[in-house]
């Protein structure tokens, strides 16, 4: 404000300077008598402004862009601030990926367990097998066995024999319905 008031000082002073030298010479034996020029002064006063405007208006950007993830999510940052200009594919947000690797987690752990599904049902495949073959060598025992008894044995021992025979039969047949089963 006081440079304000040094330029409206100059301005003034400068103002008497000027209308108190005229170019034309006063003959003051000529008798012609000239009024003085009357000159105001003020003093300057720093007083504040106090104008309020009050309107209404629609404010509209001068270009629209809509912006879209691939994925939905949480913004976890942004990388520019709002007025900034960008440039096509530039980044703008990051999104929160914990939601993702969690998936990533449970996916990672479902084939696992689904691994591990494989190799047990492999190793019952292998226990059916050799189930299958145990129950094989059991019949062929219990039929030479009975082949042995039909050549001289008695009927107690022949029944028996045919006993062994018939769970030979039946494990057989038990190991090979849990193969196919497997």
């Amino acid at each position: 404000m006081n440079k304000q008031r040094a330029i409206i000082m100059l301005t003034l002073s400068m103002s008497l300077a000027i209308a108190g030298c005229s170019t034309e010479k006063k003959d003051a034996a000529s008798g012609s008598s000239a009024q003085p020029t009357v000159v105001r002064t003020t003093i300057v006063k720093n007083t504040p402004l106090h104008t309020a405007y009050d309107l209404s208006g629609t404010l509209q950007a001068y270009e629209e862009r809509t912006l879209a993830f691939q994925n939905g999510g949480t913004v976890a940052s942004a990388e520019v601030t709002t007025g900034t200009l960008v440039q096509k594919g530039a980044i703008i947000a990051r999104l929160d990926d914990a939601d993702y690797r969690l998936q990533v987690a449970q996916a990672t752990a479902s084939i696992q367990e689904a691994l591990a599904g494989i190799d047990n049902a492999q190793a019952n495949l292998q226990a059916a097998a050799s189930a299958i073959q145990s129950a094989d060598a059991g019949i062929t025992s219990a039929r030479a066995n009975v082949s042995k008894a039909n050549k001289g044995a008695r009927a107690q021992e022949k029944q028996q024999a045919q006993i062994t025979v018939d769970k030979a039969q039946s494990a057989y047949n038990k190991a090979r319905t849990d193969s196919e089963r497997t």
